[in-house]
């Protein structure tokens, strides 16, 4: 007689797939304290003006807190959002072979120290800012995502694995500061607004013919523990390739002028984000942006009967970095 032979169907075991997902939690509070520092220098060849170079660095800093009065498992229903710090300085240089020139610039936000309050709006699905502290006019731009949540892949993933993200979104996440009111003051003590508006008429406008590709990607990378807190890892990586032309005509009687120029810009990115998995929200994020930049221009001049043209080229770089810090207020 045979032996019996038994064969035993044992369960394939699969590990389990990471789930990074933003949590919204009623009561939670949390600051955030922004900052982008970059540091850029052009530099230009012109038949009539010779060789130039312009530089400047600028410093943005901006802290909020944030704290969720309502949410669901979906969103967050109302949001108060106190403004604690809102600053800009930049400081410039040009120098030619006619001439140097040094300025410094500084700003603060017309709505530092408000508090303004984001309610989930159900039927225009969109978010509405109002203030007891400041004009509708000074809110009604501001960005709401602060918790930069187009960095989360939207569905469970594995390690190493990867997703887009749009290239608008991570725009506005390197600029929370976007509709800021900033009141400017140079070191002469002018005072202008950012969105002053032009005082030159009917000057025309330039027309400007912009195009923009690009891939942002971000990888999850596993997971990291500091302090008793896991983290997810997420790194980011992409570039970003910029062409703009701008045209600009005007006719003013025996007066004229043409202007064209073309210019590219190429972005380098790389950066980190660490994600608190179970508090479900970013603590940490820090990104790097390194640009190239090349241009030319083509100007033609009429006074009269007379008519000149001139053109120059130019190229540049510029090194950013961006950084955002979560914590409970101290």
């Amino acid at each position: 007689m045979k032996p019996l032979l038994l064969v035993l169907t044992l369960p394939l075991l699969v590990a389990p797939r990471d789930e990074i997902r933003f949590q919204p939690t009623e009561g939670l509070e949390l600051t955030k304290t922004f900052e982008r520092k970059t540091q850029r220098e052009n530099t230009s060849t012109s038949e009539r003006g010779g060789d130039s170079t312009q530089s400047s660095s600028a410093e943005y800093v901006l802290v909020v807190t944030d704290t969720i009065v309502n949410a669901d498992d979906e969103r967050i229903a109302k949001l108060e959002r106190t403004f604690d710090t809102a600053t800009a300085e930049i400081e410039s240089s040009f120098v030619s072979e006619r001439a140097s020139v040094d300025n410094a610039r500084s700003a603060s936000s017309e709505i530092e120290e408000a508090t303004v309050v984001f309610e989930w709006d159900e039927d225009e699905e969109e978010y509405v800012a109002s203030s007891e502290d400041a004009d509708d006019e000074a809110i009604e731009e501001l960005l709401f995502d602060y918790d930069f949540t187009a960095l989360l892949p939207g569905e469970e993933v594995d390690e190493d694995d990867s997703w887009e993200m749009e290239i608008e979104d991570f725009k506005d996440m390197l600029d929370p500061w976007k509709g800021h009111p900033f009141e400017w003051e140079s070191s002469d003590g002018e005072v202008t607004e950012a969105s002053a508006p032009s005082d030159e008429g009917d000057r025309p406008e330039p027309e400007i013919d912009e195009s923009e590709d690009g891939e942002i990607t971000v990888t999850y990378s596993g997971t990291r523990e500091e302090d008793g807190v896991t983290y997810a890892v997420l790194t980011i990586t992409g570039e970003i390739e910029t062409e703009r032309t701008v045209d600009f005509s005007s006719d003013e009687g025996d007066r004229g002028n043409t202007m064209h120029q073309e210019a590219t810009e190429t972005r380098t990115i790389e950066g980190e984000a660490l994600w608190a998995i179970e508090a479900g929200h970013l603590a940490e994020l820090e990104i790097e942006v390194e640009t190239s930049m090349t241009q030319s221009m083509e100007n033609t001049f009429r006074f009269g009967d007379r008519e000149f043209s001139s053109s120059s080229e130019g190229e540049g770089t510029s090194s950013s970095t961006f950084t955002a810090v979560f914590a409970a207020p101290e």
